[in-house]
């Protein structure tokens, strides 16, 4: 398949890296757990936010001279905000049939009533690699200011929140039921740039306590790697953690 065939070149320059770093003087320093909050800075026109929580885990390898090379992947998950949502997605079961069976049901019977409402959302897993340099402004705590650059697995999803209700005015009762429609997912992998700091506390000899803050923008590819759908330009985490050192 296409979207396989495009997964797999785009882990060869992590693998690639990786493998140099490890092979090369280099060696792991320490592995690192985080938890992240982030925000869509730049978004597609059209929608009116982007906000994510999710977490992660880094391998840090140290290449001498206060370089480092940081290999890693996480886990966010986005609610999203758009206007028009619906008409947007090009749902062709919508589009093509559901749509007109609603309006048909509401225009043929007075006692009978609907609140669609779309519910979007997307879930990343984002695979990166940073090149930094560690600085020591003092004996237990360092900060490391990183540029990297990653792909970001996605999954955009949609489903319609349906609540009705029919009146029946001689009992003075109306039945209520909701469900939710699902529209087909939205997938792709498009490559992004990054941006990051890192201060680390030296808790113990073994663990140190993380804060980070990461900017990250989208490589515009029209027509390739699900660019088209993606719905950030730009985007801003803070991470925090612990790192185990070796």
């Amino acid at each position: 398949m296409r979207g396989s065939n495009d997964m797999k070149r785009l882990l060869v320059p992590v693998i690639l890296l990786t493998a140099f770093a490890l092979t090369a003087r280099g060696q792991v320093h320490s592995i690192q757990a985080y938890g992240t909050w982030s925000r869509g800075v730049n978004v597609v026109p059209g929608f009116t936010s982007a906000t994510a929580w999710g977490g992660g885990a880094a391998v840090r390898i140290d290449l001498g001279s206060d370089l480092v090379l940081a290999v890693g992947a996480g886990y966010e998950y986005y609610r999203l905000d758009q206007d028009s949502a619906l008409q947007r997605w090009n749902w062709k079961f919508w589009n093509d049939r559901y749509a007109g069976i609603v309006r048909a049901n509401l225009a043929a019977d007075s006692s009978l009533s609907a609140t669609l409402e779309p519910v979007q959302s997307m879930e990343i897993l984002p695979v990166t690699v940073s090149l930094g340099y560690v600085l020591r402004p003092g004996d237990d705590f360092s900060v490391r200011p990183l540029l990297g650059a990653g792909v970001a697995f996605y999954t955009r999803s949609l489903y319609l929140h349906e609540s009705w209700q029919k009146a029946f005015d001689a009992a003075s009762y109306t039945f209520a039921y909701d469900y939710r429609n699902f529209a087909n997912d939205k997938k792709g992998n498009p490559f992004f740039w990054l941006a990051e700091v890192q201060g680390s506390w030296q808790a113990s000899e073994l663990i140190t306590i993380d804060l980070g803050a990461r900017y990250t923008g989208t490589v515009r590819t029209p027509g390739k790697f699900g660019f088209d759908e993606f719905p950030l330009y730009n985007t801003l985490t803070i991470a925090a953690g612990i790192s185990i050192l070796y």
